[in-house]
């Protein structure tokens, strides 16, 4: 077999693992701290424009699944990979007799995007909620993440409010200690 053959029959066979591996369905479980490693390797997707620090990012995860740390992760396994996390945390509301829940991380595998991960991944996360006696979910998404945010309102996830955000360093910089009393 000559090397173009090859390379086309290698490019044939990896088009239709591809196409096979895309036909599996995710397992859905619950994240356990081994699954660390595989998130800091999922986790980039969600910050594509920032380095991660994978050492940092070790030591917030590992607090995560610390007994008295209210943060719950789940995620979504095809065939031995972790293509797909959300996180959700549970907290008391001052007011509402419900605690709240809030998602604060969902990220897939850009090459398993739509593919009903994300909202597999949310539902769960819902249940996982209203198991803890929560009434309600919210999250923030990034401004500029459009594709994210019709996909939270296909979901019935309404815009409810206006997030704010400030750099402390650059307030620092500009007012000094002015408006410290």
């Amino acid at each position: 077999m000559n090397f173009e053959a090859f390379h086309h029959f290698q490019e044939k066979q990896r088009l239709f693992l591809e196409e096979e591996d895309a036909k599996a369905q995710p397992v859905i479980r619950s994240a356990e701290i081994n699954d660390i490693p595989d998130l800091l390797l999922l986790l980039p997707f969600l910050w594509p424009n920032h380095v991660l620090d994978r050492e940092r990012c070790t030591v917030i995860l590992r607090q995560d699944f610390e007994p008295a740390n209210p943060k719950y992760w789940i995620l979504a396994e095809v065939q031995g990979a972790i293509v797909g996390a959300v996180s959700i945390r549970i907290r008391p509301h001052l007011w509402s007799p419900t605690p709240l829940a809030h998602l604060e991380e969902l990220v897939i595998d850009p090459i398993r995007q739509r593919q009903g991960i994300g909202r597999v991944l949310v539902r769960k996360a819902e249940q996982f909620a209203r198991e803890q006696g929560c009434d309600k979910v919210e999250l923030e998404s990034g401004l500029l993440r459009h594709g994210a945010h019709q996909f939270y309102k296909a979901l019935g996830y309404q815009e409810v409010a206006k997030y704010f955000s400030t750099d402390l360093r650059q307030l620092m910089s500009l007012f000094g200690d002015r408006d410290q009393t």
